[in-house]
């Protein structure tokens, strides 16, 4: 399993330690569980470049303009009686993790 310290370019390495290290240690874990960085960018474009390594669902979503707790956010509701609205968006559900680090890890190796 790759992970930043596989990196070969040390100018790259270190710099993007330096970037993530911070941002991974104040991830609040009790708001969000996850171990690691979230890459919401680099998984946008892993999913254009590389669709067949995603699961992709339609649904409705709308952003919520008027809540006081949730004002901004974005609203997919999977209630059955939701379900005969429109969908308007796709949704990546999951990826092959395995394929994106390979794909993540020899992009970075590329600008060495």
């Amino acid at each position: 399993e790759r992970s930043f310290d596989s990196i070969r370019s040390p100018k790259i390495r270190e710099t993007l330690l330096a970037m993530m290290r911070p941002y991974i240690e104040n991830l609040n874990s009790d708001e969000i569980e996850t171990r690691g960085a979230l890459m919401y960018d680099v998984l946008a474009g892993f999913a254009v470049l590389q669709p067949s390594a995603c699961k992709v669902v339609e649904a409705r979503v709308q952003v919520e303009t008027k809540g006081e707790l949730t004002y901004g956010m974005t609203l997919v509701d999977r209630r059955l009686s939701q379900r005969t609205q429109k969908p308007n968006a796709r949704i990546v559900t999951a990826i092959d993790e395995d394929e994106f680090k390979r794909t993540f890890f020899s992009a970075l190796d590329t600008l060495a």
